[in-house]
């Protein structure tokens, strides 16, 4: 029985992987928690999704420090 091709999708796998490698070395140390995992888990996926949406995250930012102006007083 033959298996569907896997090759158009190894990479992006490769990719994802390697990537969640560096950053739990980078960000956490190395010092990951089985019982938190789900929640590292969680911010690579919104993180990795969002890569290339710096524009966006930058406006918001802009957005929200101006209504705290607001909110503020100042």
């Amino acid at each position: 029985m033959k298996g569907k091709k896997t090759g158009a999708y190894l990479p992006m796998v490769h990719l994802i992987v390697s990537n969640l490698k560096r950053w739990l070395l980078g960000t956490h140390k190395g010092a990951v928690l089985h019982h938190h995992l789900p929640a590292y888990l969680n911010e690579f996926t919104f993180r990795f999704n969002r890569r290339y949406w710096r524009g966006p995250a930058f406006h918001r930012a802009l957005g929200l420090i101006v209504h705290a102006d607001k909110m503020a007083g100042v």
